[in-house]
């Protein structure tokens, strides 16, 4: 597990959704997010994120599992993408098969990184500070 560094106000205040159907993945995450003083809410499936009461666009950052039953991660990434409120909110894909079609196929509904499973720590904090701050180095 990786240290928490020292945030900026800014960063503090950064939501992210984590979608997966795996609870001790969707912890896992949960805890390095939160140790790094972002506010974390998380969802066992695409549905329940769908019909959150909070509407996607109220998320700094949205990461998905591509393989859930029912709706999927990419039912998931094609109905934000649709919305014009939430059509450039940053998406970082999780998934068990990186093979070149599913990679392709997140390529095709615009999601904006993807990872493997299983993550590195390091990787994936370095993934998630480069899409909630692309101004800035991803490894502040």
């Amino acid at each position: 597990m990786t240290e928490p560094i020292e945030q900026s106000q800014e960063q503090q205040k950064k939501r992210v959704a984590v979608v997966d159907d795996s609870s001790p993945f969707r912890m896992l995450l949960k805890q390095i997010l939160e140790a790094n003083r972002y506010h974390v809410d998380i969802f066992p499936s695409g549905e329940d994120f769908m019909t959150w009461k909070q509407p996607p666009e109220t998320y700094d950052l949205i990461i998905c599992d591509v393989f859930m039953p029912g709706v999927n991660g990419m039912n998931v990434v094609e109905t934000i993408r649709k919305r014009p409120q939430s059509k450039l909110t940053p998406i970082l894909l999780v998934t068990g098969d990186p093979s070149v079609e599913v990679i392709s196929l997140a390529r095709k509904f615009l999601v904006n990184d993807f990872i493997g499973k299983p993550i590195d720590a390091n990787v994936f904090l370095q993934r998630v500070r480069k899409l909630l701050f692309p101004a800035k180095k991803a490894n502040v």
